[in-house]
């Protein structure tokens, strides 16, 4: 594995778009080579900002060590890790939360008005239009209701593991390696609350 630094990220489509098509420029590590027609796998990290909001919401400091039992699913096992090493890396954070996810936080609301309004997000076209079209995460979700009570266990296992993006490249030369993508979006839009 290699890293690399992002020397520019220009968004190339209607900026108005909150998915654009962007131009992305890569200054690869020295000694790495490839070819025309290669592929670059990207393994993403969740924004610091989103990781901080986790750690708000379960009362963790950034540097609290945590050590998963039994079944992780992708997560690091019976092996002590940092609690922002853990969400920066391993889970995705800010994916449109499913109509699964929101059926596993009815059973934990008590208000029946609020449990009306997280009711309508288990309807195909209203979650496709306000959650999914949105990018409402889980978190999202739990911040909007906080007497949801849900553990750090239960979410980590109800969110999908981070996964590689990858992308081609178009024109290359030395060491700058020029992507032109459209990149799965990290963060929720600022219009989607």
């Amino acid at each position: 594995m290699y890293t690399a630094t992002v020397v520019s990220n220009d968004v190339i489509s209607n900026s108005e778009e909150y998915n654009p098509k962007r131009h992305i420029e890569i200054k690869l590590s020295e000694g790495m080579s490839y070819n025309t027609g290669d592929y670059l796998n990207i393994l993403p990290t969740n924004p610091d900002k989103t990781v901080k909001r986790v750690l708000k919401r379960f009362n963790l400091h950034p540097d609290d060590l945590l050590t998963i039992r039994g079944e992780g699913r992708n997560l690091p096992v019976d092996t002590p890790i940092s609690a922002k090493e853990l969400l920066s890396g391993f889970v995705e954070l800010s994916q449109p939360a499913t109509r699964r996810q929101i059926e596993g936080l009815l059973g934990k609301v008590l208000d029946e008005e609020k449990k009306t309004g997280l009711k309508r997000y288990l309807d195909k076209e209203v979650h496709a239009e306000e959650i999914v079209a949105r990018r409402i995460s889980l978190l999202d979700l739990l911040e909007a209701n906080q007497e949801i009570k849900m553990d750090l266990g239960e979410y980590l296992l109800s969110l999908p593991p981070l996964r590689i993006r990858q992308v081609s490249h178009l024109l290359s030369h030395k060491l700058i390696y020029s992507i032109r993508s459209r990149l799965l979006p990290c963060t929720t839009p600022p219009n989607a609350r």
